[in-house]
């Protein structure tokens, strides 16, 4: 039987710095491009897959790969 640990609430006063993305959304996109769907991502954030798709080509990500083996 796995045993889980409970985590620690979470502090909304202190937030990771992301020094070298321009937002917190490209942080996001950048993070998630290689194993989550654009849709999905698109869906969580907010916004359009035209306005991920637009983000991940500004930053110079690759076309998307890999999203089915990380859906399984």
């Amino acid at each position: 039987m796995i045993e889980y640990t409970k985590l620690p609430p979470v502090r909304k006063d202190k937030r990771l710095e992301l020094p070298h993305f321009p937002s917190r959304f490209h942080a996001a996109v950048f993070r998630l491009w290689e194993t989550v769907d654009v849709k999905r991502i698109a869906l969580a954030i907010g916004t359009t897959e035209d306005i991920i798709n637009k983000a991940a080509t500004d930053m110079g990500l690759p076309k998307q790969r890999y999203t089915e083996k990380w859906k399984k």
